[in-house]
């Protein structure tokens, strides 16, 4: 289990885009979530991005530190 999260190697906003295949709509900000640093991706064409946001970050609370990474973030949040 791993109880802290090395932010230093968390992919970047750009790293994040191109492994999304370079979509021009996504947008990224970092975010503090206890002492993690997490990278929250949205759509920038969205009408109001901030509920999106905000919807990705009450899901991420629900969350156990060991949870807080990229791989899984992006594989288990549930976006519609």
């Amino acid at each position: 289990m791993t109880e802290r999260h090395n932010n230093d190697n968390f992919p970047g906003y750009e790293k994040i885009k191109s492994i999304l295949n370079e979509s021009p709509d996504l947008n990224c900000r970092k975010i503090e979530a206890g002492q993690e640093g997490i990278h929250i991706i949205f759509m920038k064409n969205l009408i109001k991005p901030e509920i999106l946001n905000e919807y990705v970050i009450k899901y991420m609370e629900e969350l156990s530190v060991e949870f807080l990474h990229y791989t899984y973030l992006m594989k288990n949040i549930p976006i519609e």
